[in-house]
């Protein structure tokens, strides 16, 4: 099974950050089967992601909004963004392709949690007349992960790092944890 992210390796979210901001990315499934997707972040409360889960029929595509929340100020000049995404995803047996979303991810990651693919997204924060602003960075290799090779980096899905980022964050929770960061401190709590 493979699909294919566009963009493949990072989402350049652009400023101004206080009226929000939307990166569209289109996942393509290249295989004959239906394979389906859910997508999970580092940062939950700040992002929403629209659909966040779903299944894509052999050699369709989709396209999925994610959307970082309005913040009350706009981040400082040069801020790293660490925020990170996930997207998991599986080729669907025919028993599963009529099972709802919530009870077939509940299965799969029961019974088969070694055929998951992984593939990793890196967000950066980019100024609007930034020329490095395109969606590729020959810098950020593309990451295509097995399930070993992300246990072994200690970034294991439904692990305390990462969440899946629901359609309609709660947007109050968003402005505080950015300001927080913004100030130079991590509260982890929210």
């Amino acid at each position: 099974m493979s699909i294919k992210l566009d963009p493949p390796v990072r989402l350049s979210f652009q400023r101004p950050f206080t009226n929000g901001c939307t990166v569209t990315l289109a996942i393509t499934n290249r295989d004959d089967a239906t394979v389906a997707f859910k997508v999970k972040t580092t940062a939950l409360k700040q992002y929403c992601v629209r659909p966040n889960s779903g299944t894509i029929g052999p050699r369709e595509a989709m396209k999925l909004d994610i959307i970082l929340q309005p913040t009350t100020a706009d981040l400082p000049l040069g801020f790293k963004c660490k925020d990170r995404f996930l997207v998991q995803s599986i080729k669907l047996m025919p028993a599963e392709l009529s099972m709802p979303l919530a009870d077939l991810w509940a299965k799969v990651e029961k019974e088969r949690k070694d055929e998951l693919q992984y593939r990793k997204l890196y967000c950066v924060f980019v100024e609007p007349d930034d020329p490095t602003a395109s969606t590729t960075s020959a810098a950020v290799p593309a990451l295509a992960l097995d399930n070993d090779a992300l246990n072994a980096s200690g970034n294991e899905p439904g692990g305390a790092g990462w969440g899946t980022a629901l359609a309609g964050a709660g947007g109050q929770l968003v402005r505080r944890r950015v300001a927080r960061r913004v100030s130079g401190r991590q509260d982890q709590s929210s």
